[in-house]
């Protein structure tokens, strides 16, 4: 998931906002389910055997709204590469639907580039010293 709100965001696509399936339980359905918000595609990202509970939420939210989903019924280790790979796949197709190379943002900000461009002294990157 992280991969892919990076992707979204480093590719001027958009942002995305992540929630874990319990929190629908607890009310999350509030922020994502209301009206002005059903116009905007839902992600649902599932590793490993089907789970019940997520079957019915994402027929919930088609009722809504219209939901992408990235599954695998593999685990572990195996089940997140497959899933890398979808990521990668979808953001890609979005950045072609959209006009955009995601891998060239169009505009970046030279304030932007100074930090992607950061060395520490003696020409090694990283972090800045704290």
């Amino acid at each position: 998931m992280l991969d892919l709100e990076s992707k979204l965001a480093e590719s001027g696509l958009g942002t995305a906002h992540i929630h874990e399936s319990k929190d629908f339980s607890h009310g999350r359905f509030i922020l994502v389910m209301k009206e002005q918000r059903a116009s905007i595609p839902k992600i649902m990202v599932h590793v490993g055997p089907e789970d019940p509970y997520e079957s019915y939420l994402q027929k919930t939210l088609e009722k809504k709204c219209r939901v992408i989903s990235l599954s695998t019924t593999e685990h572990d280790a195996l089940g997140a590469l497959e899933i890398l790979i979808k990521v990668q796949f979808l953001v890609q197709k979005i950045g072609e639907v959209s006009g955009l190379d995601i891998s060239r943002p169009a505009s970046i900000p030279s304030a932007g580039l100074r930090l992607y461009r950061w060395r520490q002294s003696g020409g090694r990157g990283g972090y800045p010293p704290r």
